[in-house]
């Protein structure tokens, strides 16, 4: 077209046929090659563009040995010109069950299973690092719920069930190099979170906590085999060993100084 600066061109954009809302599942097995086996399956849910200024609702269902249910809007703050790198608001809120075994200190036998049951609040500020990961802070509210399951003769800590809040700051990394987020070729994805705060509850008084996790793609053999090396340290440090579809998992000895569940009876 023809403007008073000379001639132009108009681009006329089409919608694309999928969208605003994208779903994505996904599942995975484990066993320990010891006679406990179990499986996830995971469903996500993202709602795009909410708002004009890149508003997202993200959703997580997990079924199976793990429960969990989390939802988070995400908001762009359009702090700055580039939206690779622009601060941006979020607030969520989640709940999450998992087994949580105990073992003997001296032998490294287990002697209890417990079901540990986690609710989250929080609120995030934090900015992207383009497409390299990003940084997140905010207050942070959980409450823990332990349940003891199965108790061995050799358990000597209480029977019961006890309840821990912890209200304090988490602080959050994420460094994302995986080519694609489902079923990666290739890169490695690292994050750390500490959270510290107070206690109340069953257990009280202040607390520091670390929580990192790492998974590195590999490629090898002729055939290009994939195989996916993951260590996690909650207070220990998990090895496995993953495929694309099972997962060899290695049920640690937690960590010597890990505080013992503080528990009473329930009715």
């Amino acid at each position: 077209m023809r403007t008073e600066q000379g001639e132009g061109l108009v681009f006329e954009l089409e919608e694309k046929p999928w969208g605003p809302n994208y779903l994505r599942i996904g599942m995975d097995l484990n066993t320990d090659f010891s006679g406990h086996s179990a499986f996830n399956l995971k469903l996500s849910h993202n709602r795009h563009w909410l708002t004009r200024s890149g508003t997202e609702w993200r959703n997580r269902l997990q079924i199976g040995e793990e429960p969990l249910l989390y939802t988070e809007l995400y908001q762009p703050l359009n702090w700055t010109a580039s939206p690779a790198n622009d601060w941006f608001a979020s607030g969520y809120a989640g709940i999450h069950r998992r087994p949580f075994i105990r073992y003997a200190p001296d032998t490294g036998h287990k002697v209890a299973e417990f079901s540990r049951s986690t609710q989250v609040l929080g609120l995030d500020i934090g900015q992207p690092w383009g497409e390299f990961g990003e940084i997140r802070l905010g207050p942070s509210h959980t409450v823990v719920h332990t349940l003891p399951e199965l108790l061995g003769a050799d358990y000597t800590g209480a029977t019961g069930v006890t309840r821990v809040v912890e209200d304090g700051v988490r602080g959050r990394v994420v460094v994302d190099q995986l080519d694609y987020a489902s079923f990666p070729l290739a890169g490695y994805r690292l994050e750390g979170q500490l959270w510290a705060g107070r206690r109340s509850g069953d257990l009280t008084g202040a607390f520091r906590r670390v929580e990192t996790q790492g998974t590195e793609l590999i490629l090898r053999g002729r055939d290009r085999d994939r195989s996916i090396g993951t260590m996690s340290m909650i207070a220990f440090i998990l090895a496995a060993l993953a495929g694309l579809i099972s997962i060899i998992y290695v049920r640690p000895t937690p960590a010597q100084d890990a505080p013992p569940p503080v528990i009473t009876r329930s009715p």
